[in-house]
């Protein structure tokens, strides 16, 4: 198990189902392990929020043994454009489309898609994506992540622009959160023998 935040290490080493995993402190885009290691690459809830999704896929291809699978499950954007909106202060939302462009330019073949949904709420998906590293992969290069563009603004504009995104985010995520477990709630009323 890799994760970039110790917060987050420190949370799993405290599981006592996740007490056998291995847990590393690391980077997507910069994994520490060595060519053809694995089997298979999974990521839950986490390609949105790297910088360069791509380069990371590029070091899952490089850390899987040809023929090899990546799997990453992550959100898609709301289909309704007000909360689509509200959504995107807070998180990145890619489309489908997105996703499977991260894989393709990543060098993976067979790249496949599962849209899956909450019980209690079956307009908002979530997506499950795989790809195959070809099994005539040569030697993959280490990923070097693309620099970022400049694009924000700078002093004390940026300072203003990041308070009050996060400001607006703070606010959707206010109303969107309680919403998600108060239809939640009335799924699991409803259908006790689902809930786990």
């Amino acid at each position: 198990m890799l994760d970039h935040s110790a917060g987050m290490l420190s949370k799993a080493r405290a599981k006592p189902e996740l007490q056998d995993v291995t847990k590393i402190l690391g980077d997507a885009q910069d994994l520490p392990f060595e060519d053809d290691s694995f089997d298979r690459v999974v990521s839950s809830g986490a390609i949105y929020y790297w910088p360069d999704p791509v380069a990371a896929m590029r070091e899952a291809r490089r850390v899987l043994k040809p023929g090899g699978r990546a799997l990453a499950i992550g959100t898609l954007q709301p289909s309704a454009p007000g909360i689509r909106l509200i959504a995107q202060t807070f998180n990145r939302f890619p489309t489908e489309a997105q996703y499977v462009q991260w894989f393709t330019e990543a060098g993976f073949q067979d790249v496949q898609t599962v849209n899956v949904a909450n019980p209690w709420n079956e307009a908002q998906f979530a997506i499950a994506v795989t790809g195959t590293r070809p099994a005539d992969d040569g030697k993959v290069p280490k990923a070097t992540p693309a620099p970022e563009a400049s694009r924000k603004p700078s002093g004390l504009l940026n300072l203003l622009v990041l308070l009050g995104r996060y400001a607006l985010s703070m606010a959707a995520f206010a109303v969107v959160g309680p919403l998600q477990v108060l239809m939640a709630a009335c799924y699991y009323r409803t259908h006790p023998e689902e809930e786990q």
